[in-house]
């Protein structure tokens, strides 16, 4: 398209026209272009945080442990002013991303470790936590109480390890069967 010059007009008010409807198209031009930037940005950021709720449903399972997990990242603040970039990046990449910023938040001197190791040491850093907090709790057997002493049929009385008991105790407890 030819360049359109003063002289491409028979009278100068024409000329001012145009430049005036030219530089109106340029300025809505230019506020449509921010509105569908700000929507788009809008929509990106209403996705990211749906996605991110649905990985916290995953990951905690019950009122309780979401309760606890945002106690906890409270404490973090803003993960992009808190981690590098590839480890922010990483955590809300990852399906695991709510459990491991958990970690971390329970865990601060973790957070600069992380941030302080090679970049090629990062990686395999953040695979072992997305390892770690992937596994289902272990559930730890309680102990059994005893349910009597050595000495006695009545429960707590008289509960003397063998080191602490006479011989005669122990001739005792052993042919009453107890030891």
């Amino acid at each position: 398209q030819p360049k359109v010059t003063r002289e491409s007009f028979r009278t100068e008010a024409e000329y001012v026209d145009y430049v005036a409807n030219e530089k109106a198209q340029e300025y809505i031009a230019n506020i449509q272009n921010q509105e569908q930037a700000r929507t788009t940005e809008q929509t990106q950021r209403t996705e990211l945080t749906n996605s991110w709720n649905e990985k916290i449903d995953k990951s905690f399972k019950n009122e309780a442990e979401k309760t606890d997990y945002v106690d906890a990242i409270q404490s973090i603040g803003n993960p992009a002013e808190v981690f590098r970039p590839e480890i922010t990046k990483y955590i809300f990449n990852s399906e695991n991303g709510p459990k491991i910023l958990k970690y971390f938040a329970d865990r601060p001197s973790a957070i600069d470790k992380v941030n302080s190791m090679h970049e090629f040491d990062i990686g395999d850093t953040l695979r072992q936590i997305t390892q770690y907090v992937s596994q289902s709790p272990k559930r730890v057997a309680k102990p059994v109480a005893p349910l009597g002493g050595l000495s006695s049929n009545s429960p707590g009385h008289n509960t003397r390890s063998i080191e602490h008991m006479s011989d005669e105790e122990l001739m005792s407890a052993y042919r009453s069967g107890k030891l």
